[in-house]
């Protein structure tokens, strides 16, 4: 459960934390000072709906598990950053489960992942899920949990043991070895199919929000390495006489059986994709940065174009009102394209970094009070370990700032447009300081939200998760009177409910 109290006193912890300079996880960068904890940024708009994502790196145990191979180490320091992001204002998590062709996840048909346990294939002892650990910890936080998949890397470290389960074992036909590294080859139409039956897995076997892949399809150039898939345009080039024009649509024809797969096992899964921030050169007019169409060969609005992503997360690394004015223009020509799907903004967490930019965390301020401003509805920061451990200060400044208020991410109605039923029988207890209720006649709610008021100006003061039948009603404003309602897999809200 996320509630105000809770959120205010997690922040509280958060900030006393901070002041004391407390050990962090894997202590990154440099450490806040007690003044730059202090600052307080209430001048924001605290909208009642906002995406508010983080991605979860796994991949060289970016953000998790870190150095850990112990269980109750794994478990518990992910809990740790669920309740810091919690305590931030986060409302979805990018969980990445499938760094390279293996999983963070119980499967048949992929090994266990090697940054898991240090040995792919090795499963943790003793035995937990870490995806189903996840989304039972994001849910009783009242956060969406995403599985993030990496869709073609197959290895990405040399001289690593390869499980016999691993793909590039039991198909060496479809890898590509490229700089160092092995990839899936999105050519071979056998391949492509494979992923899709990866995805349709973890649909089917996990309760998750939907289903993530990054920037990363054919990988990003290296030096005069060559990606040798000749052969396999040449044996089904499908009528392309040019091979990257061949490359764009095999990745097409991908994103497009993801979508449908993931329909077809449970319409209502989101589907996302965070491609690098620029399309094209000129794209819009004057800019050149690093065209995603022609490098890695993403046509991102393509898939907008054809509505087989739900939302998008274009990754807009640039400063705000930097004399190019390269974030705000490139987010704006995102939502010019955005043809009924919802654009969220990838900001850089890791440019706090002093190796990555150093920036000030006024930067991801003023990234926010930008995409706010032109009507994007919401934005994911990269990475966890930059928000976790209050880099700069960005955690506290979110949370006192622009995250000061706890929202629902964005509804879907493409997906479902009818509110849920209400929950029923809302009533006061003890005194008035519970408030209770009970579950709504039908279908089952994917959250309760709990308001302070009932009509145009009410506020969110809870996300609960769908076993909950009370609220702590002591901890709401004074004189608040309080309303209750359901809320569907798509963000629907139902009636609300004023108990009698």
């Amino acid at each position: 459960m996320v509630s105000e109290e809770q959120k205010d006193r997690l922040f509280a912890l958060f900030v006393v934390a901070v002041a004391l300079a407390f050990v962090t996880i894997g202590a990154l960068g440099s450490r806040t000072s007690a003044k730059e904890s202090a600052e307080i940024d209430g001048a924001f708009d605290q909208p009642e709906r906002e995406f508010r994502g983080v991605w979860i790196a796994t991949a060289w145990r970016l953000d998790w598990p870190r150095e850990h191979y112990d269980v109750e180490e794994q478990r518990r320091l992910l809990q740790v950053i669920f309740d810091r992001h919690c305590a931030t204002g986060v409302n979805a998590v990018f969980f990445q489960v499938r760094p390279s062709s293996d999983a963070m996840y119980a499967s048949e048909l992929e090994p266990w992942s090697k940054y898991l346990t240090g040995i792919q294939g090795m499963p943790p002892e003793p035995f937990y899920d870490p995806l189903a650990f996840a989304i039972d910890e994001a849910n009783a936080r009242g956060m969406e949990l995403h599985a993030w998949v990496n869709p073609f890397r197959a290895n990405a470290m040399s001289a690593v043991i390869i499980d016999d389960l691993h793909i590039s074992k039991r198909r060496p036909e479809w890898i590509v070895e490229y700089a160092l590294a092995e990839y899936v080859n999105p050519g071979i139409p056998a391949a492509r199919e494979y992923v899709v039956d990866v995805i349709e897995d973890i649909v089917r076997r996990y309760d998750v929000d939907g289903v993530h892949f990054d920037d990363y399809f054919y990988p990003y150039p290296e030096g005069d390495a060559l990606f040798d898939d000749t052969a396999a345009f040449e044996a089904d080039p499908r009528g392309f006489e040019d091979i990257a024009d061949w490359r764009r649509d095999n990745v097409n024809l991908f994103i497009q059986a993801c979508a449908a797969r993931i329909r077809d096992v449970d319409s209502s899964v989101r589907f996302s994709v965070s491609p690098y921030g620029a399309w094209k050169d000129d794209e819009p007019p004057g800019t050149r940065t690093f065209p995603a169409y022609d490098r890695l060969y993403c046509d991102a609005v393509a898939w907008l174009d054809n509505q087989w992503v739900d939302f998008l997360v274009p990754q807009l690394y640039w400063k705000a009102g930097e004399g190019s004015g390269l974030f705000e223009r490139y987010l704006e020509w995102w939502m010019g394209r955005a043809n009924g799907r919802h654009i969220y903004a990838g900001l850089p967490a890791f440019r706090l970094e002093t190796k990555a930019g150093d920036w000030s965390a006024n930067e991801i301020l003023d990234q926010i009070d930008v995409y706010r401003a032109v009507g994007c509805r919401g934005s994911a920061l990269f990475s966890s370990r930059d928000v976790a451990n209050n880099i700069k200060a960005i955690a506290v400044r979110l949370a006192a700032g622009p995250f000061r208020r706890i929202a629902l991410p964005p509804a879907y109605p493409w997906i479902d447009d009818e509110p849920p039923p209400p929950p029923s029988n809302a009533r006061f207890d003890n005194g008035r300081t519970a408030l209770r209720w009970d579950a709504p006649r039908g279908e089952t709610p994917r959250w309760y939200a709990v308001y302070a008021g009932s009509g145009s100006g009410k506020r969110l003061l809870a996300v609960l998760p769908n076993d909950a039948r009370t609220y702590d009603a002591s901890s709401a404003p004074n004189d608040a009177r309080l309303s209750v309602a359901a809320v569907d897999r798509a963000n629907n809200v139902s009636e609300l409910v004023v108990p009698e």
